[in-house]
């Protein structure tokens, strides 16, 4: 029958080699690349460049990320991550707002310097149909003749609506002529826009379209029209100065007056 113990002995040590062996093929080698290994499933020493998985994700990172890719079959998730990240940050990520735009292109908050052009966002709520800006313009009184008007903007780009002028005078204000106009080029409604008389901007005046006493209108502007300003029965005269401000409504995307 031979020894028992050295029979059950035998038949242990056989089926720990079993295990020892079974064990090893599961683990595999480092470098095994094989997947039905554990070291071929999570990647091997190699591919690892000989870090741990804690490294890759907490640590040190990984030694080479691999470039930016689209998100589609038989692409890693860290070629999607980086193109992510280039779609936020850099703009040349696989899938973008616009050709080589990134999101903050696309919302115009590169520094708020460069508005991106026309297709950023800020621009558009900046710039869009209905948003209001008011452009300033200081004259000299001996500046605003009777004989001709004077221009104190440039040509406008776009459709505008003036809604509100402010005429407000320094310590001194203006001397001699009638009445003060601002008046528009457009060949498209009345041409004044708002009229009061120099008496009434002597020194630290301050009138607006509602409480001009000769008159004040709203008028819509189109593209080209220039505002100037002019006196009535004669030039004014002296060193005073008036400081004209208008409020302006875009009907037009985009849409400018600036003062000269």
């Amino acid at each position: 029958m031979g020894n028992p113990a050295a029979h059950t002995l035998t038949s242990l040590t056989a089926k720990l080699g079993n295990a020892t062996t079974n064990v090893a093929a599961s683990l595999g080698e480092p470098d095994g690349a094989t997947t039905e290994s554990i070291h071929g499933k999570l990647g091997t020493d190699t591919e690892l460049a000989d870090r741990s998985l804690f490294d890759i994700l907490v640590s040190a990172g990984a030694a080479a990320f691999p470039a930016a890719a689209a998100p589609a079959n038989d692409v890693s998730l860290g070629a999607v991550a980086r193109d992510t990240w280039d779609v936020l940050r850099n703009g040349t990520g696989g899938a973008e707002p616009g050709a080589n735009k990134s999101i903050i292109d696309v919302i115009g908050c590169n520094g708020l310097v460069d508005l991106g052009g026309n297709t950023s966002l800020l621009y558009f709520l900046k710039w869009d149909i209905g948003t209001v800006f008011w452009i300033k313009k200081t004259v000299t009184s001996s500046a605003i003749t009777f004989g001709v008007a004077v221009p104190i903007t440039q040509a406008s780009d776009g459709i505008l609506a003036l809604e509100d002028v402010i005429f407000e005078t320094n310590v001194t204000g203006l001397a001699t002529g009638t009445n003060l106009r601002l008046k528009h080029t457009d060949t498209i409604g009345a041409p004044i826009v708002m009229e009061e008389t120099i008496a009434n901007l002597g020194a630290y005046a301050t009138v607006d379209l509602d409480t001009a006493s000769v008159r004040g209108r709203r008028s819509v502007l189109e593209s080209g029209t220039t505002m100037t300003v002019q006196s009535t029965i004669a030039d004014c005269t002296g060193a005073g100065t008036i400081t004209i401000w208008m409020k302006f409504r875009r009907n037009a995307v985009g849409a400018t007056m600036i003062p000269l």
